[in-house]
């Protein structure tokens, strides 16, 4: 059994399985990456403004996503969306598709969980890309902490870049979710081991040293965090993905989220 074999390792090697699992995230602002980015399309007080426009309607129990564009230092649009898209209208649009404008999109992106905002989806990229007026692009999650796309230039990778990054984009965070779905499986052996290794203590002779109980007890403690842990392999693996592949895709790439 599981926690048998738990029991016959030293503090040692038991210590060395615990790091995989420590998924406690402070809540706290990323550090600011504004500057890096700053150029002619916008002060840093528009920024502000429209940042906390989107940030907003992802708090409190019912987040949707939403939107604020930025162009000539004004905002010209924002919108409310669903759970999981947010729409311009036409008359907006073609502000969008002109290459001679210099447009900033910021929009929100609800959490996975209470600490775990997505990154770019390749969605989004598609969407810079085939809006030539649309220099940057940038996720906030409900803290103000973004995520930043901006245009290396106006060119477009061609079809066969995008449909092979696109591939290995979804490939990447499948491999994620299955990832993270045997963690969770793991993890709830162990809570079963956990459990029966308890009424075996309680109706048996058998002595545990301090440090093992002191390891079941984080161990036990760690069970509530499963969905948590399922959910930052999948946002990392986002991150990580634009992190690697951005310039590859004519973009640069850049994020504050504080859990990364």
């Amino acid at each position: 059994m599981i926690i048998d074999k738990l029991i016959a390792c030293s503090p040692v090697k038991l210590n060395s399985i615990a790091p995989k699992f420590q998924m406690s995230v402070p809540i706290k602002s990323g550090k600011d990456i504004f500057e890096k980015s700053c150029d002619v399309i916008f002060s840093k007080e528009t920024f502000e403004k429209a940042k906390n426009i989107v940030a907003k309607t992802v708090r409190g129990n019912d987040p949707k996503e939403s939107v604020a564009i930025i162009m000539n230092n004004k905002i010209i649009y924002q919108g409310l969306g669903g759970e999981t898209s947010v729409n311009v209208p036409k008359e907006i649009q073609k502000f969008l598709y002109d290459p001679k404008n210099k447009i900033a999109i910021l929009h929100s992106h609800p959490a996975i969980q209470k600490h775990f905002t997505q990154s770019f989806s390749f969605k989004d990229y598609y969407s810079l890309i085939t809006s030539q007026g649309v220099k940057k692009m940038y996720v906030v999650n409900s803290n103000g902490e973004y995520a930043l796309f901006e245009k290396i230039n106006n060119q477009r990778p061609e079809n066969k870049t995008i449909s092979k990054y696109k591939k290995l984009y979804y490939d990447s965070m499948q491999e994620a979710v299955d990832l993270a779905n045997e963690y969770l499986k793991f993890m709830e052996k162990i809570h079963a081991e956990l459990k029966a290794g308890s009424e075996k203590l309680n109706n048996s002779d058998i002595k545990y040293s301090k440090e093992q109980l002191e390891y079941f007890t984080k161990l036990g403690e760690k069970y509530h965090e499963l969905s948590d842990l399922r959910a930052k392999v999948v946002v990392k693996a986002s991150h990580d993905f634009w992190d690697k592949h951005a310039k590859d895709l004519n973009v640069k790439y850049r994020a504050n989220f504080s859990y990364l």
